[in-house]
């Protein structure tokens, strides 16, 4: 994998803690204590993906990784202590740790604003440039010559980004069976309104096959990935309900849902929907592209995905013939950069934990066996650049494992991949993360504590209105005034207006 050294990459979600550890001498914390004295133990709490190895486990690769650590880098005279925990605990995990001063010293991290709010984090500006310079070099190599900018708040930088394929673009994913045997031309498809004429053939060869599928619930892909690349939209930091964005580059916050995009991309999806393209119930069911590319039922679907490789991946899991292509280029705002590491602003080795999360991002064995465990025991390398379980093993039988934190943690570009999968995508993931079209309020952060009561509100109503307008089960001309009422009656001119102070005082501050 050290031919990737030179390149980027891209999975994730919340948080959570407990747990304790030992720390090492006072020395040894200042950061410029000899080797030999005693390390510094750096608790890690990380949220895992896959089911939590047993204490023994974790101890053993504990073990590993601090040998290695003594001998490679002694003057660091650091050891990890690691926290695994899974999505449904996690966030309380890291809550509890830090308020009943519990040992945590960095930990993985996705609501920047509110945590940097509730005192969580500590500043990072110093610790970087006295003991994170491998990972800032490695960031600008892979991600961008600032890469802080997204984790900075009011000058003070409180994050390491994970070092992975941020520039998710609009993929269309079809089975290609299926586009042969209705003879159609897939190469003439550059836009969602190009399907239109597909699907027409693909439903005349056989009207029982879904043309389009959400990939997720009640999510047609229409706000994001397709609008948000059509119409360059900043959602200010809100993933979930786009609740006051910017288009075009313009510095005025506005009301997607009362835009003309919107309502027109809607009557799109309510006329596919009538013409039996999709599902009828396409808002509500449960029967989403995956499974139905699994069941040879479904045509497309388009989602966002890192790279140039979804086609063969999704093909490897559903058993049929997907092909993909990209359709809409990625829109980098702040919120692209998610996923996170910080160092806990109740810990007693700051220093430790920064020379800790500067290896884990820029050293190849200690990422690698921080996901994978063991070379030979708990995985194998097929080549340089692959990773598999043993023969007879798997991600439940092995006795670690952490595969699934790839996005969350280290650099992408130091890990070894899955077998088959193509090392060249990574490679384009980096190029993608670099060129894809930054926002003009690119590091801008909306705080939303003075709002919370709006966005709940706007939160019930997104649910009510948003999943069968984009999926074309209610009628876009006589819904969307009703949306769009019950949105007022949520606050979202509060909440607008409180984004348009907030980012006129961001924009201020730029000159």
């Amino acid at each position: 994998m050290k031919k990737l050294i030179s390149l980027v990459t891209a999975g994730m979600l919340a948080m959570s803690l407990a747990a304790c550890g030992s720390s090492g001498s006072g020395s040894a914390a200042a950061g410029g204590s000899s080797a030999s004295s005693e390390p510094t133990t750096v608790t890690v709490y990380c949220m895992s993906f896959n089911n939590i190895p047993e204490d023994s486990e974790v101890t053993r690769i504990e073990n590993l990784m601090n040998d290695y650590l003594a001998k490679t880098y002694p003057d660091d005279n650091i050891a990890i202590d690691i926290k695994l925990f899974g999505p449904a605990e996690y966030t309380q995990k890291v809550q509890l740790a830090m308020q009943s001063g519990d040992k945590i010293d960095a930990f993985f991290e996705r609501a920047l604003v509110n945590d940097v709010a509730s005192d969580m984090l500590a500043p990072m500006n110093d610790l970087l440039e006295k003991y994170g310079q491998e990972v800032t070099a490695k960031l600008k190599e892979d991600f961008d010559e600032n890469p802080y900018t997204a984790t900075t708040i009011n000058g003070t930088i409180y994050a390491v980004p994970a070092n992975k394929g941020m520039a998710l673009n609009g993929n269309l994913i079809w089975d290609d069976d299926i586009a042969q045997a209705a003879g159609v031309d897939m190469s003439t498809v550059n836009s969602i309104e190009d399907l239109e004429a597909v699907f027409e053939q693909v439903h005349a060869y056989d009207p029982n096959i879904v043309c389009y599928a959400p990939n997720n619930q009640g999510d047609t892909s229409l706000i994001r990935p397709i609008l948000r690349s059509e119409e360059k939209i900043d959602c200010l930091n809100d993933t979930d309900y786009y609740a006051g964005v910017t288009m075009n580059g313009d510095s005025t916050v506005t009301n997607l849902y009362a835009s003309d995009a919107f309502m027109e991309k809607c009557k799109l999806m309510r006329e596919w929907n009538q013409k039996g393209y999709l599902q009828a119930d396409a808002a509500t069911t449960t029967s989403t592209a995956p499974e139905l590319f699994s069941a040879g039922r479904c045509f497309s679907t388009i989602d966002a995905y890192g790279g140039d490789s979804a086609g063969a991946v999704l093909s490897r899991s559903s058993g049929h013939n997907l092909k993909s292509k990209i359709l809409y280029n990625f829109y980098f705002d702040s919120a692209s950069v998610y996923v996170d590491f910080g160092i806990a602003s109740t810990s007693k080795v700051p220093e430790a934990a920064m020379k800790m999360i500067n290896r884990l991002w820029t050293d190849e064995y200690l990422i690698n066996t921080f996901l994978y465990g063991e070379e030979g025991v708990d995985y194998v390398k097929p080549d340089a650049d692959h990773w598999a379980y043993p023969d007879g093993k798997d991600a439940t039988t092995v006795g670690y494992t952490a595969a699934l934190c790839t996005g969350v943690i280290g650099s992408e570009s130091l890990q070894y991949q899955p077998v088959g999968t193509d090392i060249a995508d990574i490679q384009l993931k980096l190029k993608h993360n670099k060129e894809s079209e930054r926002s003009p309020f690119f590091g801008f952060m909306f705080d939303a504590s003075g709002v919370t009561t709006e966005m709940s509100a706007i939160a019930n109503v997104y649910n009510q209105y948003v999943p069968g307008l984009i999926c074309g089960t209610v009628d876009p001309e006589t819904t969307m005034p009703e949306f769009l009422n019950a949105l007022d009656a949520a606050g979202i001119n509060t909440v607008i207006q409180a984004k348009q102070e907030q980012l006129d005082a961001w924009i201020a501050a730029q000159k």
